[in-house]
């Protein structure tokens, strides 16, 4: 019952007097029924994404959107490298001058983290918020050190120049 035809760009759409609406001429039934199961199938996938960087001992590592729903008994490390002067792997995964990604653990994960300077220009110097920072302000001078993840953590790590300036 359809009342009038309308071209545009090379289309041709069908006035249809029932509904008052234009719809594809060319688009059939099925075409319709077939791209409403192909946009529900990409509505309903998942967007989270999971890291490729898990350790054997990493539990669930989810991508950088981890935060307070996460999930239970989930909880984020987010990492900071003072001028991106450090070299700073995450179980076994490096990020060469820069900061890792934020990333999420289960609790009670044990995650192992090594830092060293991007040059000769730089030293090893500290991380806070690790398991080993000790004194005040808490420093963890050890280049290779571990998180306990029993809460959302942030650690930091400095990489001085070598005559003791920065950080």
């Amino acid at each position: 019952m359809s009342t009038g035809l309308v071209r545009s760009l090379n289309t041709v759409y069908v006035l249809d007097d029932r509904t008052a609406t234009l719809r594809n001429a060319a688009h059939t039934p099925r075409m319709r029924k077939t791209m409403v199961l192909i946009l529900l199938a990409i509505g309903c996938g998942s967007s989270s994404v999971t890291g490729s960087d898990a350790g054997a001992d990493s539990g669930s590592v989810a991508g950088s959107d981890a935060g307070p729903d996460a999930g239970a008994g989930t909880y984020a490390l987010k990492i900071s490298n003072v001028s991106n002067w450090c070299d700073i792997s995450v179980n076994g995964t490096t990020t060469k001058a820069g900061s890792p990604p934020n990333l999420s653990y289960s609790a009670g994960t044990v995650v192992h983290l090594f830092g060293a300077p991007t040059s000769s220009s730089f030293v090893w110097g500290y991380w806070t918020g690790t398991d080993g920072a000790t004194g005040s302000p808490a420093h963890d001078t050890k280049a290779t050190t571990t998180v306990t993840m029993s809460a959302d953590k942030n650690v930091t790590a400095c990489c001085p120049f070598a005559n003791g300036g920065g950080c």
